[in-house]
């Protein structure tokens, strides 16, 4: 199963260790950072972050927990990148509490995919500071012998969404194998605005349906299907339509991802788990939580399971 990483994150110690190690190194007289890490293969950061890649900037929260990287979109989309401090070689947090800091996303990933995209055959080192100033975060790349240095200036981080997502109250929950449920998103109708997510209780299925010129498309996931590794179904049915465009940004997460959460509260509000499973043996989580389309007629999503048969 895959366990929720942001209630993880807030609240346990279990799903993250803080790697010992030595203290953060400090340049001369200056003090030590606040946040330093190290990691023995950019590449694997790299591929992470970049699955969340839909926006210019990102805010970074870092705990003793490990580094939660977010991106979001206006008030209906928030993705997060959740690195264990199990990823790194070195972690070391100056304070016991957490940091919080944001910087141009693009600008970060152009420089982590300078030496991550060849094909060296020994896997570049990074080494990450944040100085006491919080003024710039600090890049230093190796590569067989080329250094890269590179400081990417900080932006005052504001408040980050906070969804108020019920894990404790959910209509349903879904595990797909993602490589049945890439199969589907790859035939989702791109000329339907919206994508209806419909969890049947009478039928026991999972059913994905997109709404466009041409018809209506529908791809069902009964739950004793080989691709649903966990159904748990509402009392009664249940129907929500989110934005297509708000799915798409989850697309590069579910193409690296083994297996995908899917999770839905009362309210509609969506989440979708990813786990992923890194080069170096590592088990990664991202998560989207996706808001629903507020529909003008009440009736639109309204329906048995008959006349959706």
């Amino acid at each position: 199963t895959i366990n929720n990483a942001n209630d993880a994150d807030n609240e346990s110690d279990d799903e993250f260790s803080l790697n010992s190690g030595s203290p953060a190194p400090s340049d001369g007289g200056r003090p030590p950072p606040l946040l330093y890490l190290r990691i023995t293969n950019a590449k694997v950061v790299c591929s992470l972050l970049k699955t969340i890649q839909f926006r210019d900037l990102a805010t970074i929260c870092a705990s003793v927990n490990g580094l939660k990287v977010t991106v979001e979109d206006c008030k209906s989309l928030q993705a997060n990148v959740y690195l264990q401090t199990s990823l790194f070689s070195q972690y070391t947090l100056r304070d016991d509490e957490p940091l919080f800091f944001k910087l141009n996303y693009v600008m970060l990933l152009e420089c982590l995919q300078m030496f991550s995209d060849t094909e060296a055959s020994s896997p570049a080192v990074m080494e990450l500071f944040l100085p006491d100033d919080r003024s710039a975060v600090e890049l230093h790349l190796e590569d067989a012998g080329v250094v890269t240095d590179c400081r990417i200036r900080t932006i005052e981080p504001e408040q980050t969404l906070d969804f108020n997502f019920n894990a404790a109250a959910l209509c349903f929950k879904v595990i797909i194998r993602s490589e049945q449920l890439k199969e589907v998103f790859s035939e989702l109708d791109p000329h339907s605005e919206l994508v209806e997510i419909f969890v049947s209780t009478e039928r026991r299925l999972f059913r994905m349906s997109t709404f466009g010129d041409l018809g209506r498309g529908v791809y069902d996931f009964p739950a004793e299907s080989e691709a649903v590794e966990m159904f748990q179904s509402p009392d009664v049915s249940v129907a929500f339509r989110y934005r297509h465009a708000l799915l798409k940004c989850c697309l590069k997460a579910l193409q690296a991802s083994a297996k995908a959460s899917i999770r839905c509260d009362q309210r509609g509000f969506l989440s979708l788990q990813f786990l992923v499973e890194s080069a170096d043996g590592h088990n990664c989580f991202i998560e989207f939580f996706l808001v629903p389309n507020q529909p003008e007629d009440e009736d639109e999503i309204a329906g048995s399971d008959d006349e959706r048969h």
